[in-house]
């Protein structure tokens, strides 16, 4: 985790940052304050927004946001980011929290989401369809549910007829 002091009034400074932000976003505490604007620069601009929300908030708020962040060699890194906005005793404000690198779980949760829309899409799609049977001798009951509108159109077999087929074998499989 890459913890930080960013003074946000009555200027804006970078006031504390460990080492691991070199591992995070490929530039280093001295590098961050040289220059303050680096924070920003190297957000992608979409999450600017959201960082500047956070360094506008009222003293006492707390925040956690995920932002991503280009890093120095090019490729995008995702954080999660946790901390509070503070006043201190001489009036200055200052946002203070970690940053935590989440890339590996934001594109697992990426890749989860592309494969539920594609099941999705697959299942609105398909003509399949599924049954429950109970074949016990005592008791025999089916369930019916399809995974498409279209199925019961091109099936023959109703419930009523899976019904009859398992109850007696030996019947008309439709009827």
């Amino acid at each position: 985790d890459a913890f930080f002091v960013v003074r946000t009034q009555p200027d804006v400074a970078v006031e504390f940052l460990t080492a691991a932000v070199t591992n995070l976003v490929g530039y280093s505490p001295a590098d961050h304050y040289a220059d303050p604007d680096l924070v920003l620069s190297t957000l992608r601009e979409d999450y600017r927004a959201v960082a500047l929300e956070v360094f506008g908030s009222e003293p006492g708020t707390d925040f956690e946001r995920e932002l991503c962040w280009t890093h120095r060699d090019g490729r995008e890194v995702w954080s999660l980011h946790r901390g509070s906005v503070r006043r201190r005793e001489d009036g200055s404000v200052v946002v203070e929290g970690s940053g935590r690198d989440i890339t590996a779980l934001h594109e697992a949760r990426t890749r989860l989401e592309s494969a539920e829309a594609q099941f999705r899409l697959l299942a609105e799609n398909a003509s399949d369809g599924s049954s429950r049977a109970s074949l016990s001798p005592s008791r025999i009951s089916t369930g019916w549910s399809t995974t498409s509108h279209r199925f019961p159109a091109r099936c023959t077999w109703t419930p009523a007829s899976w019904t009859r087929r398992w109850a007696n074998p030996a019947g008309s499989a439709n009827g």
